[in-house]
């Protein structure tokens, strides 16, 4: 991660703590990843608003995008914004690399003298654009924005927490994406990955997105028991953190998904065969 220079305060770093660990809590799907991304975005950068937004390159491309705010937005500058974005890097779907802010391509008085604020941010009474990259999806590129209002821009304190926030927002993107592909996670799914009874117990609960206390507690064990068993997990499976170790899980679960439908496809063939013989 590139260095932004600006220091965190230990605010900051409680803030960052604290939007990690709502992103990343139990149950982390395609479902609610965006609403929790959006809450940690906006729990570490102060903004009227932050959008998520999924889009594919191009004019005729599709553009999904997401607002945290329940207020009803008008129509007309969302068109606007629509029909014009492309022209401009920092509103490009291709436009990727570390947090990026408006001041970074236009003065404020050059910006007032383009379209997208005369037509999108001056209706909505906003002045200031926080961009944030994370990833590419199947050809389509993924951003989080927070959107300020006239007066207070974006600082480079609010650029370097982001930064630190930015591949968090990537990684739980990639286990939404597997644990939606993986199905229902149960401890039968980790029978082939050598682990212990107990550690499958572990293994089970750390998969689903319980820190360390929390499967203590579930489990009625010593907070030191479960990082024992947590850090012998790691090394059987060869992986150097938790998101790592979920990833494995949830491939496991796919793989033992997929072997339990091509049993059931035999199992089927079979009766099939016993009809036709019998």
């Amino acid at each position: 991660m590139a260095d932004y220079g600006a220091p965190l305060s230990h605010g900051d770093w409680t803030a960052l703590d604290g939007a990690l660990r709502g992103l990343f809590a139990g149950g982390l799907n395609l479902d609610n990843y965006v609403a929790r991304g959006l809450a940690a975005v906006g729990g570490v950068v102060e903004g009227e608003f932050a959008t998520y937004s999924r889009a594919q390159p191009g004019p005729a491309g599709a553009f999904d995008i997401v607002f945290s705010t329940t207020d009803e937005l008008p129509l007309a500058p969302l068109q606007a914004f629509m029909a014009v974005k492309d022209k401009y890097a920092l509103w490009n779907p291709e436009f990727a690399g570390g947090p990026a802010m408006r001041r970074d391509f236009f003065s404020e008085r050059q910006f007032r003298d383009l379209d997208i604020f005369t037509d999108a941010y001056r209706p909505f009474g906003l002045s200031n654009h926080l961009c944030i990259p994370v990833m590419r999806e199947e050809g389509a590129a993924i951003h989080f924005s927070v959107q300020r209002n006239g007066g207070v821009d974006f600082s480079e304190r609010d650029r370097a927490v982001i930064a630190h926030l930015q591949p968090h927002l990537a990684a739980a993107r990639e286990l939404a994406r597997e644990r939606s592909e993986a199905g229902p996670v149960s401890p039968a799914s980790f029978r082939a990955l050598g682990l212990t009874p107990r550690e499958t117990e572990v293994f089970h609960w750390l998969v689903e997105g319980k820190r360390n206390a929390e499967i203590a507690g579930i489990l009625r064990l010593r907070l030191q028991t479960v990082k024992a068993h947590v850090g012998e997990i790691f090394r059987k499976l060869r992986v150097e953190n938790r998101h790592s170790a979920m990833r494995a899980g949830f491939e496991a679960a796919r793989r033992a998904r997929v072997d339990e439908i091509a049993a059931a496809a035999r199992g089927l063939r079979m009766f099939s065969l016993r009809r036709r013989t019998g």
